[in-house]
């Protein structure tokens, strides 16, 4: 019997329970839940969570770590020891979990890519055992403040950002201070480009809208300047996830055709003949119009 089996096996009446999902997650803890493991149990969740009745999701969120229901408090996020920072930083440190937070995922994997010390500047290591991240407001004058946010080393599981290295912590910890400045996993950080990437890097950005030339003209100026660009997906089509945010890496011309390089901040899932299945992808620039609503980029 293999986990793929057990989980098919769940999903065959439409409907997953918790006594289903916890056979399944009992059954990748005895073998000491293997990265591969912890992807299929993250896709599948992704995929049908439609079909899990509430504890069932809890279970299947929290593989490998939980003691107890996790209930929206970021504080419960549980433990798993680590490093803050293991051979350096990179975007591929960045790999969305259970949250429904792809738009702080997406531009952090932005800047991981474009100023890997801008991260490590924004985290501080603090001698009580803490950790205290930086994100900025706006003063009532318009000028970037400092906030820095301080929450214990505690992780958890399937349930939040992690690296492909399993002892580095430091995309979840960001992630978690997040989730604290913004008083919890609520509607109200999910999908605000501007203020996640003002927030990350003290620069006033805006919505641009992918119908407009001046869109375009201003995305390919903010992508070869190395700026942080994160677009959004409006629809479910050419095997990418909808209404999902991701990074722009890149643009680039090949035999007169205009390239977009893009990266879903799953860490996974993106279409066929594009390499492995990491998450980074090429469209041309008429698919990427086609299929993406609008981009989040720095106002100068």
């Amino acid at each position: 019997m293999t986990l793929r089996t057990l989980l098919n096996a769940a999903l065959r009446d439409g409907r997953v329970t918790s006594a289903e999902a916890k056979k399944a997650v009992d059954y990748a803890k005895r073998g000491g839940v293997q990265p591969s493991e912890y992807k299929l149990l993250h896709k599948t969740l992704l995929r049908n969570v439609d079909k899990f009745d509430a504890p069932a999701q809890q279970r299947f969120l929290f593989a490998g770590d939980v003691t107890h229901s996790f209930d929206g408090d970021p504080s419960n996020m549980k433990f798993h020891p680590g490093r803050l920072f293991e051979k350096g930083i990179s975007m591929h440190d960045v790999n969305q979990g259970g949250q429904n937070d792809c738009t702080i995922l997406a531009a952090l994997a932005g800047l991981a890519a474009r100023s890997p010390q801008s991260i490590k500047n924004m985290i501080r290591a603090n001698p009580d055992g803490t950790v205290s991240v930086r994100f900025y407001s706006k003063t009532a004058q318009g000028v970037p403040h400092a906030n820095w946010v301080t929450v214990d080393r505690d992780t958890g599981g399937t349930a939040y950002a992690h690296s492909k290295r399993p002892t580095e912590q430091w995309s979840a910890l960001v992630e978690k201070a997040w989730a604290k400045f913004n008083g919890g996993f609520g509607a109200n950080i999910l999908s605000d480009g501007p203020k996640t990437i003002f927030a990350l890097t003290g620069r006033q950005t805006h919505d641009g809208y992918l119908d407009k030339s001046a869109t375009i003209t201003k995305l390919r100026s903010d992508v070869h300047a190395g700026r942080v660009v994160t677009a959004f997906k409006k629809d479910g089509e050419t095997g990418l996830p909808g209404g999902h945010d991701y990074t722009v890496l890149g643009i680039y011309k090949k035999n007169g055709v205009e390239y977009v390089s893009v990266r879903n901040p799953w860490g996974h899932t993106e279409p066929s003949g594009n390499g492995p299945d990491d998450g980074v992808f090429t469209l041309t620039m008429a698919q990427f119009r086609a299929h993406f609503t609008n981009v989040t980029n720095y106002d100068n």
